[in-house]
């Protein structure tokens, strides 16, 4: 959903997220790269002096694999909406320095806003970096063998049957 600056209304537009939007729900999907099981939220988006302000609340409920076991798991993300985006974009050199303030500013490309990618955007940034089964706001869908090995002080790591041979090995 592309939204361009000069064509959003002084008093802005009103966005509702739902499992009916297929564009929220692909965007979505392919930023978590797993399937959207409930999406829902309102977000509002109106022109600023020499940008475009995204407010509001979004929440999803999408299908995942743990990064230990691969079981499937149900994640919940979602939270309010404070999305600012400028309508000038930096040219020239890319080695430019941001201040602490000018990071949370996105750029909106030739004027416009595509609104999916934001979307998209604010959910991966909500999402762990790595995704357990035993992790807060996550359901199992189903068991999986998620146990890490107990290491007794004092045993000795596991040689790799690929490396064996080099056990005893000697340089002269």
């Amino acid at each position: 959903m592309h939204l361009r600056l000069d064509e959003i209304p002084e008093e802005g537009l009103r966005v509702q997220l739902d499992m009916d939007c297929s564009w929220a729900v692909g965007a979505v999907s392919t930023a978590l790269d797993g399937v959207v099981k409930e999406l829902s939220g309102s977000l509002r988006v109106r022109p600023m002096a020499s940008g475009i302000m995204v407010t509001g609340d979004a929440s999803v409920l999408t299908e995942q694999h743990c990064d230990r076991c691969l079981a499937t798991l149900l994640l919940r993300l979602g939270g309010d909406v404070d999305l600012y985006f400028e309508a000038g974009r930096l040219e020239g050199d890319s080695s430019i320095n941001l201040h602490q303030d000018e990071l949370d500013v996105g750029f909106l490309d030739d004027g416009s806003l595509d609104l999916a990618a934001a979307l998209g955007e604010f959910f991966l940034l909500e999402a762990p970096t790595r995704l357990r089964c035993e992790d807060p706001g996550v359901t199992q869908v189903e068991k999986g063998p998620c146990e890490l090995a107990s290491a007794q002080p004092g045993d000795q790591p596991p040689i790799d049957p690929r490396l064996a041979a080099l056990k005893n090995f000697q340089s002269d």
